[in-house]
């Protein structure tokens, strides 16, 4: 019920976006989706619960025109995604005890994110320009999975990552040359966690974590015909 909301998730390159249309308060039948995020295997789809998930939020942005030079863009959100209830009952259940989730915070969904930029504009001689950019994301701790027993793999913590451009736009306006450095703090960012199952071995759960893109150098032609 209630009105739809929409929610983007950009990683730490602000390039890659993870959108979700929810609405405040939705539900997820496990049927449809058995065991969630990690827990395919080994939730029952006959005997799962329905879940409710509450998805709230605010988006500010400001822009500031220092100079006729300079720009200074700034963005806070505020998301408090929240499953409301949700428990899991599972095949194995004399292996894997049932789950409560309910109260849990969703996956990869830290409450607080800021993003500042700072353009500045360089005129040359011969009519075209040259623009410098840099941009800093910061956001608060968040989890990439629900269960508990995935800690401390699971948790990231609070962090920042930052970006440096250069363009050069041609007179004519047909065509522009960016260099970029992205992620210049080189930090790992926590994406995803999956579990592989036990080594047989150390009898250790397994695990395979993906994280976010390193530092990145580039250069992009774009050209107008």
């Amino acid at each position: 019920t209630g009105e739809p909301l929409n929610y983007t998730f950009v990683d730490a390159n602000g390039d890659t976006q993870r959108g979700i249309d929810l609405n405040g308060d939705q539900q997820l039948n496990n049927a449809d989706n058995p065991g969630g995020r990690g827990m395919q295997s080994l939730a029952d789809p006959v005997r799962a619960k329905w879940g409710d998930y509450r998805s709230r939020g605010i988006d500010i942005q400001s822009s500031w025109i220092v100079t006729n030079k300079d720009k200074i863009d700034f963005s806070y959100s505020y998301a408090d995604n929240v499953w409301t209830d949700l428990y899991y009952k599972y095949v194995y259940n004399w292996i894997y005890p049932d789950v409560d989730l309910s109260g849990v915070m969703n996956v990869n969904s830290p409450k607080h994110t800021i993003v500042l930029t700072y353009n500045h504009n360089f005129p040359l001689p011969n009519g075209g320009a040259l623009t410098a950019r840099f941009d800093t994301r910061y956001q608060t701790e968040y989890v990439i999975s629900f269960k508990k027993a995935d800690s401390p793999w699971r948790d990231q913590e609070a962090y920042h990552t930052s970006g440096l451009s250069l363009i050069y736009a041609n007179p004519d306006g047909k065509w522009t040359l960016t260099g970029y450095v992205k992620n210049i703090e080189n930090y790992a960012v926590k994406r995803s966690l999956f579990g592989r199952g036990e080594d047989p071995v150390n009898q250790k759960m397994v695990y395979e974590m993906m994280i976010g893109s390193p530092r990145t150098y580039g250069a992009v032609l774009s050209v107008r015909f």
